[in-house]
């Protein structure tokens, strides 16, 4: 195979992965996370149910660790690898390149520290995920971080979504494409906009 076929192979796996299964477990996580909204003992009820499928690390390590990692060591070799391309695409579209990038960059290492932080502390302390997620939305600049990562997570989707959908041949045609590159905005724009108020709901703030 040779280093542009080989390429086009891996972007392929990285695209892929990033859509299925991650994206769809993130629509998952965020369902989850929203019905802390209906309230605590709402969230921690499905929390338990999860937790307590046969099983479940199995599933864990299948749909959402193994995916993840191969489709974050691929992101961080092409963003070090890729560079803005002003001679073929307009600014608005190397600007979104530059932000799929360090958003990727970010997520990848956020993630570790909340899987460490969240997974991993309750495993070892026993304590409840709201009990550390609480904990750590009180702090104003883990606030503001799990605020960024967010916002990094709703744009990488959704931008992710409307690449994916042009390098697989869904997305055909310039029209088609910048409709659906404004269909993607908006879902970005609302599922930020939802998630800050899923944080909110973790501190008692808004509830329904």
């Amino acid at each position: 195979m040779t280093v542009s076929k080989k390429q086009f192979a891996l972007k392929k796996i990285h695209s892929l992965l990033g859509i299925i299964p991650l994206g769809i477990f993130l629509a998952e996580h965020f369902i989850v996370n929203a019905s802390v909204l209906f309230g605590i003992d709402k969230f921690e009820a499905i929390v338990h149910i999860l937790e307590s499928t046969p099983f479940i690390w199995v599933l864990e390590w299948v749909i959402i660790f193994i995916p993840l990692l191969i489709h974050g060591l691929l992101g961080v070799y092409f963003a070090l690898q890729s560079k803005m391309n002003f001679q073929n695409y307009t600014n608005t579209s190397n600007i979104f390149f530059s932000i799929q990038r360090f958003s990727g960059l970010y997520l990848f290492v956020f993630l570790l520290y909340h899987i460490y932080s969240v997974k991993i502390h309750s495993i070892l302390t026993g304590a409840t995920f709201t009990d550390i997620i609480q904990a750590q939305f009180a702090n104003p600049i883990l606030f503001f971080l799990y605020f960024i990562f967010v916002i990094a997570a709703s744009f990488h989707l959704m931008n992710g979504l409307y690449g994916f959908a042009i390098n697989w041949g869904i997305a055909r045609g310039e029209r088609f494409q910048k409709i659906w590159q404004g269909i993607t905005f908006l879902l970005f724009a609302g599922f930020s906009g939802f998630w800050f108020l899923v944080m909110l709901g973790f501190l008692g703030i808004v509830q329904f």
